[in-house]
């Protein structure tokens, strides 16, 4: 709900955010938000506080969301004309996935937190994080090494793969990557995907959203007995109870809360949970 890009009704969203359907390429579907075309978004707190340089032209999406389940989850890709030659430059184009809400507590607006990470990091994913490992024609390395003295070995997480899609003319970006914050079930959040040109206008960049990967699953639970029913009553035989991970979340930990309640007794009428 509340949709809104760069500011206005997410109805007018226009030019530079659109769906895709593509072949030949790491997503089948999507959404896809890019800097060309885009307003400028230079006032933009979020933005300016991940930026090494002038924020410029860019896009961004805003919209409110209930979570279905303890987590949330989506995957993307960012993608540039910037690469190769302006790695380890001023022309660090950058973007964030900036998530504000309960349970929540960050240096962005609202308390918020950024969500576009390289994975096991909080460095944030930009033209001088993540590229090909080496310094571009009109970079230096200290430009890279500043904002990650690793950033040689996030060359893992950048492909060639999508060059050039429709037209854009970008030269590189990153592979798939995953996106994920834990969430309070049940509570309202505030999202905004925001991408941007840095320095200056030109030489734009992008990202897809991968389609029905916006997820917020709920662990299911499951009482499975002898005779089939999903109850479980006094003096029926024994009964298990299953608790299941959401596909998203298979190799996380998981904190399960949960309530026992009924007119049987624990302890007396069942054992004790």
């Amino acid at each position: 709900s509340n949709v809104t890009f760069n500011g206005a009704s997410g109805a007018n969203v226009i030019g530079n955010a659109r769906t895709f359907n593509a072949t030949n390429f790491p997503f089948s579907q999507g959404i896809y938000i890019r800097t060309q075309g885009g307003g400028m978004v230079s006032s933009d707190p979020d933005l300016n506080a991940i930026s090494t340089d002038d924020v410029e032209n860019g896009g961004l999406l805003e919209f409110d969301f209930v979570a279905a389940g303890n987590n949330l989850s989506f995957n993307y890709m960012f993608a540039s004309a910037e690469y190769p030659s302006y790695v380890c430059s001023d022309f660090n184009d950058v973007f964030g996935f900036f998530i504000s809400g309960p349970g929540i507590n960050g240096p962005f607006t609202n308390n918020g937190v950024n969500i576009a990470l390289i994975p096991n990091t909080n460095i944030p994913v930009a033209i001088n994080t993540v590229n090909p490992g080496t310094v571009g024609a009109f970079g230096a390395a200290y430009r890279c090494s500043s904002q990650d003295p690793n950033w040689q070995a996030n060359a893992i997480y950048y492909t060639t793969q999508h060059a050039n899609y429709g037209g854009e003319g970008y030269n590189g970006g990153t592979i798939s990557l995953p996106s994920e914050i834990a969430l309070q079930c049940g509570e309202t959040y505030h999202i905004k995907i925001a991408v941007a040109n840095i320095g200056d206008g030109a030489l734009n960049s992008g990202v897809y959203l991968e389609a029905n990967s916006f997820i917020s699953d709920a662990v299911q639970v499951e009482v499975a007995t002898v005779s089939g029913n999903d109850m479980v009553y006094e003096g029926c035989t024994d009964a298990t109870i299953r608790f299941i991970r959401p596909p998203s979340q298979i190799d996380d930990t998981l904190m399960i809360n949960y309530q026992i309640g009924g007119t049987a007794t624990m302890g007396t009428d069942y054992n004790n949970l």
